[in-house]
């Protein structure tokens, strides 16, 4: 594809934008929660993208104290 800056002009040039992604992605979440009755609330979660040569991952943890 080719590519060019916002507000650059004609004799600045293009550049070549090249992105190498599988053609098919196959994600996967899973997560847990713990409610206790005196409003703290803790939550995980870990989700995974994988495809032909390439790995994503993420990884969350979130508290909360409802008053």
């Amino acid at each position: 594809m080719e590519s060019s800056f916002v507000g650059a002009g004609a004799s600045d040039g293009t550049f070549l934008t090249c992105l190498n992604s599988p053609e098919v992605v196959g994600n996967f979440t899973a997560g847990l929660t713990f409610y206790a009755e005196n409003g703290f609330k803790a939550k995980g979660e870990y989700a995974l993208s994988a495809g032909d040569s390439f790995v994503g991952q993420r990884a969350s943890l979130r508290f909360a104290y409802h008053f």
